[in-house]
């Protein structure tokens, strides 16, 4: 039991090490890093910039679960490739 422990701690680690290398990863934290960057540069006392607020938070919110289902493809298809192997 233990050496099976091991081992799924071992393939667990290789996994989670993948991933946080993944261009996917990358991109997605690299997009992210970038959207707060523009909340940061937003003048919220400015009208015109409220509103432009306004009216991005629903493709903002589409973008962040499109990286979301995009990441869980990923760990999935991964997981899978795993079974595959073990």
């Amino acid at each position: 039991m233990e050496y099976k422990l091991n081992q799924l701690s071992t393939t667990w680690e290789e996994f989670r090490v993948k991933l946080m290398d993944s261009d996917l990863f990358k991109g997605a934290i690299d997009g992210l890093t970038t959207l707060v960057s523009r909340i940061n540069a937003i003048d919220f006392s400015n009208k015109f910039d409220l509103a432009k607020v306004l009216v991005s938070i629903p493709i903002v919110i589409k973008s962040i679960k499109n990286i979301g289902k995009t990441l869980v493809s990923s760990i999935q298809n991964s997981i899978s490739s795993m079974k595959k192997i073990g």
